[in-house]
């Protein structure tokens, strides 16, 4: 959605909950849900997503009922700032490989009338996130709208996976 800016810093998130029921997430977590993978291919081969909500579905995940809690909580939190009339239409936690990227693009469609928004979960100061070319970097626990129909990509250049929650607010008009 266009906001008029790159970036807009909506509210700080405590995510030490979440990082701690994040330890016992297994690989088969985070590849029992391809669908992203499969539909992006060419934007996010470099990442895996654990899928909670797709659309208005709810998704089958494999992740324990207190992360999934914790995420869901979250995304209430997310969709209650942007008020009445405001439903979650994505919410995933998304990790970015080491050394992997996003490459530049833009998003259409649907996608270009939701707030698109993320929640740092784990990242470093080597995970350099660009809007129309400019770096932004995103801190842990700073839940941050951004403009997702201006370019962007993400490159990160560490040896450890980023770890983003994303949540998409659609709000009737």
């Amino acid at each position: 959605m266009d906001i008029g800016t790159e970036t807009i810093h909506l509210f700080d998130y405590d995510i030490s909950y979440i990082k701690n029921c994040m330890s016992s997430l297994t690989v088969q977590d985070w590849q029992f849900n391809q669908l992203r993978q499969k539909s992006f291919k060419t934007d996010h081969g470099d990442t895996e997503s654990i899928i909670l909500i797709w659309g208005k579905s709810n998704q089958k995940v494999t992740i324990s009922k207190e992360l999934s809690d914790a995420v869901y909580e979250v995304g209430d939190k997310i969709k209650n700032f942007y008020g009445d009339g405001s439903f979650v239409t994505t919410l995933m936690l998304v990790k970015l490989f080491k050394n992997g990227k996003i490459p530049n693009h833009n998003d259409g469609g649907i996608l270009s009338e939701v707030h698109r928004c993320h929640l740092p979960i784990i990242t470093n100061e080597n995970c350099d996130f660009f809007i129309n070319n400019k770096k932004f970097f995103f801190e842990e626990g700073k839940v941050i709208e951004f403009n997702n129909v201006m370019n962007h990509s993400v490159i990160n250049n560490s040896n450890i996976d980023r770890i983003h929650l994303i949540c998409d607010i659609y709000k009737r008009k």
